[in-house]
């Protein structure tokens, strides 16, 4: 048996939904707003941190996001993992 016998008739039947940038403080600030009190712990400004988290969040591959910031791919997952552990808060949603 192989693996496209296994797979026949499998179908995909939902779709996953686009979350967007989670925002739970319920303010309307703007996404580098939000994360300028962990700008220092960041290792790029809060305007780039929020650059890469919202090309994150739109779907981007980590490198990707990191290119659209400016910043080399490795400071973007530096980034989107110190957003996540400062501020307790996945890119993608809760």
């Amino acid at each position: 048996m192989t693996l496209s016998d296994i797979a026949a008739g499998v179908e995909v039947t939902t779709h996953q939904r686009d979350r967007g940038v989670a925002a739970v403080d319920e303010t309307d600030a703007p996404l580098p707003e939000r994360l300028a009190p962990v700008a220092d712990d960041l290792p790029c400004s809060a305007a780039t941190a929020a650059t890469v988290v919202e090309a994150y969040a739109a779907g981007k591959s980590v490198g990707d996001a990191g290119r659209a910031a400016g910043v080399a791919p490795v400071m973007a997952a530096k980034t989107l993992h110190l957003v996540v552990s400062k501020c307790h808060r996945s890119p993608t949603g809760p």
